[in-house]
């Protein structure tokens, strides 16, 4: 009995010892990548959200009833846009390949690929796509002025910083 109360004891004295260790000295390594954008809020958009987002401007944007779009985010920092116009078989298929960058603190997209068969001109298409974008920054940063300063694409995800 008294040799299991000595046990007991010990560890839970090395538990102890453990945690006030962690905590007082403050360095918690990890082994997965640093994401930090260096500003101080962050929008992070998941490729099925930003598909679901483009498919409803797209609706607005085509006469069509049957729109749909499908988004990969690209690791290499480009993300590609499929859209379907009409029903699969007899609609129209479009292809967009877009490059987000950093331009002056704004948030520009270059158009690196396109195949818009029944969308209007690309720029106009882009700049009507990607408008709520640019609204959800704007509400971040509470009506105040912003820098945007780094673009993350990884593991699905579209990953913008600002600084306010």
């Amino acid at each position: 009995m008294r040799s299991a109360l000595i046990l007991v004891l010990g560890v839970a004295s090395g538990v102890v010892g453990a945690v006030l260790l962690f905590t007082l000295t403050g360095t918690f390594d990890t082994d997965g990548p640093d994401d930090s954008g260096g500003g101080n809020a962050r929008v992070e958009i998941h490729d099925d959200a930003l598909a679901t987002l483009i498919t409803s401007r797209l609706g607005q944007l085509v006469t069509e009833e049957a729109v749909a779009a499908t988004v990969s985010i690209l690791d290499s920092g480009r993300f590609e846009i499929a859209v379907l116009v009409g029903e699969p078989g007899v609609g129209a298929a479009s292809r967009l390949v877009l490059d987000p960058d950093v331009v002056e603190g704004s948030l520009l997209f270059t158009v690196v690929e396109s195949d818009l068969e029944g969308l209007p001109q690309e720029a106009q298409t882009v700049a009507f796509l990607m408008g709520p974008l640019y609204t959800q920054l704007d509400a971040l940063a509470g009506g105040l002025p912003y820098r945007l300063v780094a673009i993350t694409t990884r593991n699905g995800k579209l990953t913008l910083d600002i600084v306010i």
